[in-house]
């Protein structure tokens, strides 16, 4: 099995990649979206689409904001 660790800090990385299993671990804790980028949870997202119905999305975090991803998740 090959693992890719990638930091929410480097929008070009998060989305170079098709991915399978995707793991966030501190997910409000994430930087937002650059002017010239999405956010970076979009940005991961967007990788599964190559795997459709096999890939698997987990995300955990400390709740913090109700404003930030973790209580915005609908997977």
């Amino acid at each position: 099995m090959v693992i890719y660790l990638r930091g929410s800090n480097s929008p070009s990385k998060l989305a170079s990649k098709a991915i399978k299993y995707l793991f966030f671990d501190e997910i409000d804790k994430m930087g937002g979206a650059s002017k010239k980028e999405a956010s970076p949870y979009n940005l991961a997202k967007e990788r599964l689409k190559t795997y459709k119905s096999q890939s698997k999305l987990f995300a955990c975090s400390t709740p913090t904001l109700k404003i930030n991803y973790i209580w915005t998740l609908h997977e």
